[in-house]
């Protein structure tokens, strides 16, 4: 009598290192998961709104062939996107972080604005030099935006509100608080606005491009998306985090405290804001001026970047950083073609709807393979 048996390999693969994947093969499912989607979406975005725009008489061509020459055509446009996205990304990972934890922190507008308060005080009152104020000043921001956000997580944890209502409702506590700040105590004295004096020129971000709003405070977007991109894939930390994020119960019933892992996360997350808003007063604005960190929802925008991006750091860079360039593009093809700088909004739009539908049919077909 005899059998067949199949020959089973018991060799490692060799694209692995040490039974694990190599970060090329993290790298590439990465990819085909979550960032691919993203550009097919784009890409249907553009089509459509290229469609709307030959609907009302334009040629779409034309059209976006002026939004990448005002976004892309020379220094100054690229310059002006970039400086445009940092606000976006920054404020897009910080709201990431805590979203990838399942808590909706939608307090991210106010723990920046708390931020910049924070950085303008440091910078314009404290009688320190710039090479010791200015990273002073940056700290502060981290450390006020973070115990702003941290009163959301408390209340969570102690009194169980909800994250996502209390945080969305303290950010109209903050600006009417900063409103205030800028209108009376900090009110520049003889000024026609409602805006503070500059902060000394030590306590500035240098410019990188003259002529433009691109400040160093890149390199500090940078490092955020460097640290929490290791952090998330690379750290026990990180592991726990998605984790809590995906299955709760079973990050509870594996060792992970829900306590300590939603103050920690909303801290960090707040941390981060009040980096954004460090940024843009002593990078972009040089002084506190009422409305100008809200006006042009960059807190809004980079939650809208979280959530198209799932999340993940790299992606909402290319989110956040498409997100000015359509922006920026806009307005240059507004002043060219005269078509309206509001196609940039429904372009938006639809990449919302297409990457929104996309998440209710993979959760519509895990439940039919059940």
């Amino acid at each position: 009598m005899s059998a067949n048996f199949k020959k089973t390999s018991t060799q490692p693969d060799p694209s692995t290192v040490n039974g694990k994947r190599s970060w090329v093969q993290a790298f590439a499912i990465e990819w085909q998961q979550e960032i691919a989607p993203l550009f097919i979406a784009l890409f249907c975005a553009f089509l459509i709104g290229g469609l709307l725009i030959l609907l009302s008489g334009d040629n779409p061509l034309k059209a976006y062939a002026a939004i990448l020459k005002g976004a892309f055509g020379d220094s100054y446009g690229i310059a002006s996107t970039i400086a445009r996205g940092l606000p976006i990304v920054g404020s897009g990972i910080a709201a990431g972080w805590a979203y990838k934890a399942g808590l909706w922190n939608f307090g991210t507008e106010g723990q920046l604005l708390l931020g910049g308060l924070a950085a303008f005080v440091v910078a314009g009152f404290l009688p320190l030099s710039g090479s010791l104020g200015l990273p002073l000043a940056i700290l502060s921001a981290m450390v006020i935006g973070g115990l702003w956000a941290l009163i959301a997580g408390w209340f969570e944890t102690q009194f169980e509100v909800p994250i996502l209502i209390s945080s969305l409702l303290m950010n109209f506590i903050v600006k009417g608080f900063v409103s205030y700040m800028i209108n009376f105590p900090l009110l520049e004295i003889g000024g026609s606005r409602s805006q503070t004096q500059m902060v000394p020129d030590g306590f500035r971000l240098s410019r990188l491009v003259p002529g433009t709003s691109l400040s160093s405070g890149l390199y500090l977007i940078i490092g955020i998306v460097i640290i929490t991109t290791f952090v998330q894939r690379r750290t026990a930390h990180g592991f726990d985090l998605r984790i809590f994020g995906a299955n709760r119960e079973f990050a509870i019933a594996s060792g992970v405290n829900p306590k300590n892992m939603t103050l920690k996360t909303v801290l960090f997350s707040g941390m981060m804001a009040g980096v954004v808003g460090a940024i843009l007063v002593l990078g972009v604005h040089f002084r506190l001026i009422d409305g100008a960190l809200t006006g042009p929802a960059y807190a809004w925008t980079g939650m809208m970047a979280a959530i198209l991006a799932n999340n993940n750091p790299i992606g909402i860079v290319i989110v956040g950083l498409f997100f000015s360039s359509i922006q920026i593009g806009a307005s240059a093809m507004e002043r060219s073609l005269a078509v309206p700088f509001e196609i940039s909004f429904v372009v938006q739009s639809i990449i919302i709807l297409l990457v929104a539908s996309r998440e209710v049919f993979r959760r519509t077909k895990r439940r039919s393979t059940k």
